[in-house]
């Protein structure tokens, strides 16, 4: 998500910000088409609209809240007011504790089969979601602990709900969390860094683990290696690229970070038998 002005100012201060979603579409130069890299997101609905990515499409009813993960692409589409809310925030925001931890690193936020968890919400935690809101940021006005701990709060609140809903759909075995975890978070770096680095041993680092240790949790948790994960999302951006842009062949080596086209050419047919330009031919 692309922050602007005082909502960029928060998120940079305090890792934290509570708007309503007609807000964070017009941060976002208007348009409903949202690239989250780096945010964990809350969306308390007021009323029925379209929730869209790459892998699923989701009509979201009013009173719901819906739990959006880092390194997801999402479109919104019908009626949307000032009454639905988002919150968003960094994870070094809201873990403090090993509770806090897991929480986030849940299928709340990381479920493999669908980009966003959704549970409603009943009448009387509807009405009293918002004020819950206005008291958030009437504490950012008075002081800025007050602020973070207040936000805190309705956060973890919101975060209980989803469990409270759905316990066992979100349930990590504990023996697999911290697995979870680091896979879950060098998705995250890939997302933002996959372009610049394909090498494992940058992800570990980043991670401050071994490679190896790296490895080792990916095919635990998602049964593919860590470069497996790495080459697959470089070839699936590579392939929505080639498909759906109408840049070069060459643009698209450079924008994803090969030295040429050549490069390019040989690292797609290597993984998916074909070459670029047949690719393009069949989109």
């Amino acid at each position: 998500m692309t922050q602007t002005g005082e909502s960029n100012d928060q998120i940079k201060k305090v890792g934290f910000y509570i708007k309503p979603l007609t807000e964070i579409i017009k941060i976002n130069d208007n348009s409903r088409f949202i690239v989250n890299h780096q945010y964990f997101a809350i969306i308390i609905s007021a009323e029925k609209f379209t929730l869209k990515t790459e892998v699923s499409e989701r009509l979201v009813n009013p009173k719901s809240v819906v739990y959006i993960g880092p390194g997801k692409t999402f479109e919104l589409s019908g009626e949307i007011s000032d009454k639905t809310i988002c919150i968003v925030f960094r994870s070094c925001f809201y873990e403090k504790t090993p509770q806090d931890s897991f929480f986030i690193n849940s299928k709340i936020f990381f479920n493999p089969k669908s980009n966003f968890f959704v549970v409603p919400i009943c009448e009387n935690c509807f009405r009293e979601k918002p004020a819950l809101a206005s008291r958030v940021e009437g504490f950012r006005m008075r002081d800025e602990g007050l602020y973070v701990s207040a936000a805190h709060n309705f956060i973890e609140s919101l975060l209980l709900h989803a469990f409270e809903k759905d316990e066992e759909e979100i349930i990590v075995d504990a023996e697999r969390f911290e697995s979870v975890s680091y896979v879950n978070r060098f998705r995250v770096l890939l997302q933002r860094d996959f372009k610049e680095h394909k090498k494992v041993s940058y992800y570990a680092e980043e991670l401050r683990i071994p490679a190896r240790k790296l490895t080792e949790m990916s095919e635990l948790v998602s049964g593919k290696k860590a470069k497996q994960l790495i080459i697959e999302k470089v070839i699936k951006e590579s392939e929505n690229a080639l498909k759906f842009s109408s840049q070069t062949i060459s643009e698209i080596s450079y924008n994803l970070g090969f030295n040429d086209e050549g490069n390019f050419t040989n690292f797609f047919k290597k993984h998916t038998g074909k070459i670029p330009s047949e690719m393009r031919q069949y989109a």
